[in-house]
């Protein structure tokens, strides 16, 4: 990529698109095991998601890591972009929102090949490139708080509560906003 990093900014900040899904947030999604964790989701949200959503799935390791370790489940399905066609947010004010240091690009102190914020707009740069959307829900429970990321063999059944859920172009937006890696 022969971009400055302002260019960079500016069309990630003019490209992006950001809706919130309101109605499930707060919605308690009972996961029963890894194995059925995209039926327990549609079972749970069905009358909610598009007729296209396809589940995108992820490897396990990474999964029930996050779920043994956080209590967190970052689940996303694939959508069609035309969701994003109106009433999204977008821009400068979007990004620092979800948590970008757009500031610290800014600085001139700052070395841009070392910044996380500018490393998460590039490879945004490169999903915004792609007509593609994704809806994302954020979902959490007690974690068990393993530093090995395996499940104990207890730990599901387990009802999780959905705490952020969007439609967004791109799958970057909330690496700052739900920071867990």
């Amino acid at each position: 990529m022969n971009l400055t990093y302002q260019q960079v900014i500016d069309f990630v900040a003019s490209k992006v698109r950001y809706k919130t899904l309101s109605p499930f947030i707060g919605l308690q999604i009972p996961v029963f095991a890894v194995a059925t964790l995209e039926r327990d989701i549609r079972n749970a949200v069905d009358s909610l998601l598009p007729v296209d959503a396809v589940w995108d799935s992820r490897e396990v390791r990474f999964v029930t890591g996050a779920m043994a370790k956080y209590g967190l489940i970052d689940a996303q399905f694939t959508v069609s972009p035309s969701m994003l066609q109106h009433d999204y947010q977008q821009g400068k004010l979007l990004l620092q929102a979800l948590h970008f240091d757009i500031a610290e690009l800014l600085d001139p102190a700052v070395d841009i090949e070392e910044s996380l914020t500018y490393s998460a707009l590039e490879m945004m740069y490169e999903e915004l490139s792609s007509s593609k959307a994704w809806l994302k829900l954020f979902l959490r429970a007690e974690a068990h708080g393993d530093a090995k990321l395996s499940l104990p063999v207890d730990y599901l059944p387990r009802t999780f509560v959905i705490e952020d859920a969007c439609i967004a172009n791109s799958t970057y937006l909330w690496v700052f906003k739900h920071f867990y890696f």
